[in-house]
């Protein structure tokens, strides 16, 4: 999980408009919420042979209150976990 204090010294926080949230900037790579996002054609996913663990599941696993939350307009959909750099 990537967390920003650790690279503090080189890295940024952006606003990235196509998805509207803010990420970290690092060495040419956006992350957010510990997670790193990257573009790439769907063709170059491997799907075949993957075991993951229940810890690793659970990272990706919707929380159903979440979604009640976001559609009620309780939800911060910008709310950032990482949110730990000074601006």
């Amino acid at each position: 999980m990537f967390n920003p204090l650790l690279v503090k010294n080189d890295c940024r926080k952006d606003y990235y408009k196509p998805l509207e949230k803010n990420f970290y900037q690092w060495k040419d790579m956006m992350f957010r919420n510990g997670f790193l996002y990257h573009r790439f054609n769907i063709s170059k996913l491997t799907h075949e042979n993957v075991c993951p663990n229940l810890s690793e599941v659970k990272r990706f696993q919707v929380d159903p209150m979440s979604l009640e939350d976001q559609a009620a307009g309780g939800f911060d959909s910008d709310q950032d976990d990482w949110d730990l750099l000074k601006d």
